[in-house]
């Protein structure tokens, strides 16, 4: 299992373990974990609709932010 860090939108910071992540259709985030040994399904530890989370990653990840240039604006 791994620990996934999501920031939520309201700027709230949450820890949550899960073996598998992913996003539907609609923008939810589904955290998953195993009941059994592959092939048995895994069951939700937590579903998040789309305008609660704004990222998930795992919690010892190293994450570099590298900010876009923005283009010198000219004056005539």
């Amino acid at each position: 299992m791994t620990i996934w860090t999501i920031h939520l939108f309201d700027g709230r910071t949450t820890q949550l373990e899960a073996d598998e992540v992913t996003t539907r259709n609609d923008g939810s985030l589904w955290l998953l974990r195993s009941v059994a040994p592959p092939p048995a399904k895994l069951v939700p530890v937590a579903i998040l609709g789309r305008d609660l989370w704004s990222s998930c990653v795992p919690a010892d990840a190293d994450i570099v932010w590298h900010e876009r240039e923005h283009p010198v604006p000219r004056f005539a």
